[in-house]
């Protein structure tokens, strides 16, 4: 029944006193019937009240309430301790409230103050205070919370009797830190806590009029369960006729949603409502969305206004919802019976952005109608459609949207779901997908039977199914996708259009068969076909691959077909794949053939390819008489065991594959025309490999070696190289060796095979009498022969390497580059210290003379550097350039900074024979120059117009001189213009890297003539400069001077070579057209005949014009249509003007206009077929024509 541990009480120390009595007065019999009725009157009340102040009585009408409440109710209430003030205030101490499933209700204290009234309930309950109440409520099988109370039968007998408190009005309640749970059957499904706040409720409306007005004042609270939240409610309604009027209700959660609610429900609470609520805004979240350990919430803002009208069994409403995922407007009925109950929903749909870990959002509108329906007996069916729907991302948009769904039972029904892109895209399904039929029944996995159809369906679609890969291009295709999840088939065709996926690319897929979509061992039967493909720096125009799977079979057959596949220009394969596990993979080739780079090759074997290893066993690659095989493990982590075997592989074939022609690589593949037989084993790890090699090379073509055979050694480990190689030949005595140590950096996972750099190691070589032939392919220099020995070791490391050794070269020769002459006789002896190479000897023929040298190549960090060498040589030849040859002696340095050829020669030049050709220095001056021998006698051959070009400096571009040249006093000849004269002194040769020769100096006469119109005249004094032009162009100062009988002609040649000057003098004195009359015939002009005074003044015209042919072209410029030559010269039909031009280098036509006549004209067109031969045709007056074949020699070249 309950139980009730008595008042709280408090001790008090009194002590009692002892008067002595008095006797009463006596009064008469009316007075004291007075006093009995007024003690009566008052006497009871009081009398009443100091009874409820005793602790006795107190305690017995708290047990009675107790008793009283377990009768009623079947709770059990227990009172811990209580303090009873009867005129207004009671407090309660640990109150529990319990049932036969449990406590009901608990709290610390309750505090309870009321008013006494004079009529009926004759108590006035004010308010009550609970502090930390605990209550628990439970949920029914009709879905509803309620306390949990005992069934009673003796209640049930006595009917629905009004409890005893039911008159009591209800109080103001009030409560601190408050909790609340509610449980569904053993699970705890709601759970409150830190509930704090009022709830008042008063008798009367603020008009006056008759009702009830209740407020909830800041109702604080903290839900623990289902969703920790925080929530503060206030409210303010009316109850009036039976009529609920909310004026407000406010519900604030977690300080940033807030919603507002108002209406009036009317005959409360089985009429019709109407109300409106206001989302002011509202934040929700989800969290765990999408699933997987540390799932992001999905969260956003909603605001809008929902109205809703009717009753419990048929409500309408109206809804406008806008947020940060969209909008939502539109209407909703609900309608319930018996029987069923049904919800109909029709939306407007916009921007709804859907929580997918997509890159980019993606957003849906469109209308919506749906449809629930829920009949007794447990059976629901919804019905969704999509109408008008599109569908947008950042990078596509679908149109057209329609979906048409049931959904009964666990079965969904899908009538339609299509869909175009606004790229022309289009998809359509149909099909039946069976899930769970009951939350009772046992889960089962879903099952699909679904039609699909798509034409250019964008694959970035699917882009958030797969976040770690790009995807790329459209895709079409119809088929069947059937199955238990995520057991698929699919059975039909696709095709595919600017395929990407990560670094695949390809410009058509297309594939067709079935193929079960979720295990390795299953029924498939495809074909795959790629068209302009790539997959990195991999690329193909045709792969066509079939494979033929039988159910429950872990071996596939495989057939592929390409063309241009990588590197391949063709592929066929035939073989079987098969997984044992889905963990490797094996296959087996059992034909293979494909070509590369225009050969053919096979293959044969079987891959075993695992997670982590590729085991090898037995593949063979065959090109002709070649083979290579290959067997055993590679792992990315664990021990290596590969074996590599090279047959009868033709070097000079790999090479020219993979070795350019350029430089000394081009020259190295000529050097090794041979076959390579090998074998190679790879052990230890892929991090830590060790490597054997053992082989030859054998038919090697090494030019000047025959019967050339190379075997060959070496050993990888702990990082250190060791090798050993031996060149032998028929032709050597002893064989060419190799051998030595280096560190080296090799791994091959990463890959990485480097020398290391601060490592030491070492080499040696040694050779005796080895044909230099046979260096020719690193070594650019032409022609090369002779012998070469060397005993040489490398030591150190790569950025500092030491040179250790002596070698020979002997009976050497060789062609520099550019250069016509040849080095010969060149012998050598040289040696090896540190960083550089010192010729301690060399002696070689040059120039028809035997030279010498000696100095140093320098090899700093093993690169070459340059070079400093002394040579020096007598009875040297030097050849014709710009006109000045001789012989002599010559001392001087060599040197050379870096790789490149750019060598500097300073030195001196001593000649005891010089020829200066002014000719070959002349620009287009005069047609009288001759070249004569160096005796004066002998034939003479006209120059200046045969030589168009300067000679070249062939081999010289990139070389630098500073030269001292010294003249002999004797046969030092400077001849040109008429001019042979014996010179001395001293000329200064200098040019730049990359520049033009430059001469400086001053050269004397010391005897010589000067040739006039074939007059020759004495040399008395002269002088040649050179002032540094380029091409050279000496100033010239020479008199000479002829004695003719009685008169002295004197004759001054000076100015610039291109352009001389020449005056005349006599004594006596005479004009100058006597002077050149008395040159030409011993006699004055008035004393010539004629005819000698005819050719005196044709020799006059061509003297002059002569001169002044440079001052015409230089006038003409240099205009396309601008004459090469022009001319005035003399001839059998007297003096003609000829003008010349150069139509192609092989084509030269001539025009002549005689001074005579127009009957004496010509034209001349010469074609030269090559150096020696020509071919002449002209064209005259007086019918003159013809053609003349002509064979010259020009001796000037």
């Amino acid at each position: 029944m309950g139980s009730i541990k008595g008042q709280e009480k408090t001790p008090l120390n009194s002590k009692r006193s002892h008067r002595p009595l008095h006797p009463a007065p006596v009064f008469s019999g009316f007075f004291k019937a007075w006093i009995v009725l007024a003690a009566l009157v008052l006497g009871v009340p009081l009398l009443t009240v100091l009874l409820m102040h005793a602790p006795w009585v107190q305690e017995w009408a708290m047990q009675t309430v107790v008793q009283r409440v377990h009768q009623e109710t079947g709770l059990h209430l227990t009172v811990g301790g209580f303090r009873w003030f009867p005129l207004g205030n009671l407090r309660l101490k640990d109150v529990s409230v319990e049932s036969n499933k449990g406590p009901v209700f608990i709290t610390e204290s309750l505090t309870i103050r009321y008013n006494w009234r004079w009529s009926k309930p004759y108590l006035a309950l004010g308010d009550v205070t609970l502090h930390r109440p605990y209550v628990r409520l439970e949920k029914g099988n009709d879905g509803q919370w309620h306390v949990p109370l005992p069934k009673l039968e003796d209640r049930e007998k006595k009917g629905d009797r009004a409890r005893w408190w039911a008159r009591w009005p209800v109080p103001q309640v009030t409560v601190v830190s408050g909790r609340l749970q509610g449980f569904d059957g053993e699970r705890c499904v709601l759970n409150v806590s830190e509930m704090t706040g009022t709830l008042r409720v008063r008798d009367g409306l603020e008009d006056g009029s008759l009702g009830v007005e209740v407020r909830l004042d800041p109702w604080r609270m903290e839900f623990l369960v289902p969703v920790r939240s925080q929530l503060t409610l206030t409210a303010q309604a009316f109850l009036k006729d039976q009529d609920l009027y909310v004026k407000t209700l406010q519900m604030t959660v977690n300080e940033t949603s807030r919603i507002a609610v108002s209406g009036t429900w009317y005959d409360f609470p089985q009429g019709s409502f109407s109300a409106q609520v206001r989302l002011m805004p509202c934040s929700w979240a989800i969290k765990g969305w999408g699933g997987g350990k540390g799932a992001e919430a999905l969260s956003g803002i909603l605001e809008g206004l929902i109205d809703l009208e009717g009753t419990p069994a048929r409500l309408d409403g109206r809804y406008d919802l806008r947020g940060s995922h969209g909008s939502f407007v539109g209407t909703a009925r609900w309608a319930a019976s018996k029987d069923r109950a049904l919800l109909t929903a029709d939306t407007s749909i916009t921007g709804l952005v859907l929580p997918w870990d997509s890159k980019g959002a993606s957003t849906v509108s469109g209308k919506t109608h749906l449809v629930i329906e829920h009949r007794k007996g447990g059976t629901t069916k919804i019905s969704f459609a999509l109408s008008q729907g599109r569908f947008s991302t950042e990078k596509m948009t679908m149109q057209d949207l329609i979906l048409d769904v049931d959904f009964q039972e666990g079965i969904f029904v899908v009538r339609r779901a299509s869909g175009r892109w606004d790229k022309g895209g289009y998809v359509e399904a149909s099909g039946i997908i069976e899930g769970t039929p009951s939350t009772n029944a046992p889960a089962r996995r879903p099952n699909l039977r679904l039609d699909v159809k798509a034409d250019q369906v964008p694959l970035t679609l699917f882009q958030h199914l797969v976040p770690d890969h790009e995807l790329a291009g459209v895709v079409s295709g119809q088929g069947k996708l059937q199955g238990a999840w995520p057991l698929l088939t699919w059975t039909g065709h696709m095709t595919g259009r600017d395929v990407g996926v990560d670094a695949f690319r390809s410009k058509a897929v297309r594939i067709d068969g079935t193929s079960d979509l979720s295990s390795l061992q299953a029924a498939r039967k495809l074909t795959v076909e790629l068209s302009s493909f790539a997959y990195g720096q991999y690329a193909g125009d045709f792969l066509l691959i079939r494979v033929h799977q039988q159910a429950e079979a872990n071996t596939a057959d495989v057939v592929a077909q390409g063309r241009r596949v990588a590197a391949l220009d063709h592929l066929n394969l035939k073989g079987k794949l098969t997984s044992p596990e889905d963990s490797y993979k094996v296959f087996r080739m059992d034909k293979a053939d494909f070509s590369f780079a225009g050969d053919k090759y096979a293959a044969q074997g079987e891959l075993r390819v695992g997670a982590r290893a590729v085991h090898v066993s037995s593949l063979r690659v065959i090109r002709g008489d070649e083979e290579m095989q290959l067997q055993g493990a590679l792992r990315i982590s664990g021990p290596l065991d590969v074996l590599v075997r090279l047959r009868h592989l033709d070097m000079a074939f790999w090479l020219s594959r993979f070795v350019p022609e350029t430089s000394w690589k081009g020259g190295l593949k000529k050097w090794l025309q041979g076959r390579l037989d090998t074998q190679v084993r790879l052990k230890g790890t892929a991090e830590k490999p060790t490597v054997v090699l053992n082989g030859s090379l054998n038919q090697l073509s090494v030019p000047g070696l025959e019967q050339t055979f190379v075997p060959f050694s070496g050993r990888y480990e702990a990082g250190t190289l060791t090798l050993r190689v031996k060149l032998q030949a028929a032709s050597l005595n002893t064989p060419v060796l190799l051998d030595g140590a280096w560190p080296l950096d090799l791994r091959f996972a990463p890959w990485t095979c480097r020398l290391r750099d601060g490592a030491n190691g070492q080499l040696r070589s040694t050779a005796r009498d080895v044909p230099l032939e046979s260096l020719q392919a690193i070594i650019p220099l032409k022609e090369l022969k002779g012998l070469a020995s060397w005993d040489v070791r490398l030591v150190g490391s790569l950025k500092n390497p030491r040179l250790k050794g002596s070698g020979a070269v002997r009976g050497a020769s060789f062609l520099w580059p550019g250069w016509t002459e040849k080095v010969q006789e060149l012998e050598i002896r040289w040696r090896a210290e540190e960083s550089s190479i010192h010729l301690e000897s060399a002696e070689f023929v040059l120039l028809g003379s035997r030279g010498r040298a000696q100095g140093e190549l320098l090899l700093p960090g093993g690169r070459f550097g340059g070079y400093a060498l002394q040579v020096a040589g007598d009875d040297v030849r030097f050849p014709e350039i710009f006109g000045i040859e001789g012989q002599g002696s010559v001392r001087g340095t060599v040197t050379q900074k870096g790789y490149g050829f750019a060598p500097k020669i300073v030195g001196e030049v001593s000649l005891h024979k010089v020829s200066i050709n002014l000719g070959e220095l002349e620009k287009d001056v005069a047609r009288q120059i001759r070249l004569v021998e160096e005796t004066g006698q002998g034939s003479k051959v006209l120059l200046g117009t045969r030589r168009t070009q300067p000679r070249k400096m062939n081999g010289f571009e990139n070389v630098a001189m500073q030269l001292k040249i010294h003249l002999p006093p004797k046969d030092a000849w400077v001849r040109g213009f008429g001019l042979e004269a014996e010179v001395h002194g001293a000329v200064t040769l200098d040019k730049l890297q990359g520049g033009s020769i430059q001469l400086h100096g001053t050269l004397w006469t010391s005897r010589g003539q000067y040739a006039f119109q074939g007059v020759h005249m004495r040399v008395e004094e002269g002088e040649l400069t050179f002032r540094g032009e380029t091409p050279p162009d000496p100033f010239l100062s020479v008199t000479c001077q002829k004695d003719l009988r009685d008169v002295i002609v004197t004759a001054s040649l000076t100015g610039q070579l291109s352009r001389p000057r020449l005056v005349f003098s006599s004594f006596p004195e005479m004009d100058q057209v006597d002077i050149v009359s008395v040159l030409l015939y011993g006699r004055p002009a008035k004393e010539l005949s004629a005819r000698q005074a005819r050719e005196l003044r044709d020799r006059g015209v061509q003297f002059v014009w002569g001169g002044t042919t440079p001052v015409v072209k230089s006038l003409l410029g240099d205009l396309p249509l601008s004459p090469d030559a022009v001319d005035i010269k003399g001839s059998e039909n007297g003096s003609v003007l000829e003008i010349g031009k150069h139509l192609t280098p092989e084509l030269y036509v001539t025009y002549q206009k005689s001074l005579e006549g127009a009957e004496k004209d010509e034209l001349r067109a010469e074609y030269r077929v090559n150096r020696f031969l020509s071919v002449e045709s002209q064209v005259g007056g007086e019918d003159r024509a013809g053609v003349d074949v002509l064979f010259r020699y020009d001796f000037g070249r």
